[in-house]
């Protein structure tokens, strides 16, 4: 499957890199996007979300520079490209498997968030917490696993019940 990924206005970063497997674009693009956000917004007033709110997510364990987006701090990750044609094969087997619609791949903005903002704030002093934060090493991981997990909010927290863990080949991701 070839991934292919589309500007859309939920999305963060709204577009894609020009490139989906360059650990550096991806990383620029995000922290450019984020630097263009003035005021970071809660996390937990998102629309079409509420305490009750319940999801399914794919989840994987991939890191990179720090960054931020909207209403979160996160870790940028790479390559994409394996990272989207893994979703888009777990959505259509999701489908296949009867559960709730997930959003398509081609919104999927590869990320790992690490903490989430709970009201509205200026993003400025955020981008200056964590810019030198940007300078250390990145790291490569192997990926050996996916979760199929329940995601639900609970107050300012999410909480996740693992449904089914499926193994996969073992290859590096990241650089």
């Amino acid at each position: 499957m070839t991934p292919l990924l589309t500007p859309h206005p939920d999305a963060f970063p709204t577009s894609p890199p020009p490139d989906l497997d360059d650990p550096r674009v991806i990383a620029e693009r995000d922290w450019a996007a984020f630097g263009a956000v003035s005021e970071m917004r809660d996390h937990w007033q998102r629309p079409g979300s509420s305490a009750n709110t319940r999801a399914y997510y794919w989840l994987l364990e991939i890191a990179d520079p720090l960054t931020g987006s909207r209403g979160a701090l996160r870790y940028s990750v790479a390559p994409w490209t394996p990272i989207v044609d893994l979703h888009q094969r777990l959505v259509a087997a999701s489908v296949a498997s009867g559960l709730p619609a997930m959003k398509p791949s081609s919104r999927l903005r590869p990320h790992i968030g690490i903490g989430y903002c709970n009201r509205p704030t200026p993003t400025g002093p955020m981008r200056a917490a964590v810019e030198s934060l940007r300078l250390l090493a990145s790291l490569q991981l192997r990926v050996d696993r996916v979760q199929l997990a329940e995601l639900r909010r609970e107050a300012a927290a999410y909480t996740w019940r693992v449904i089914h863990a499926i193994h996969l080949p073992t290859t590096g991701v990241g650089r």
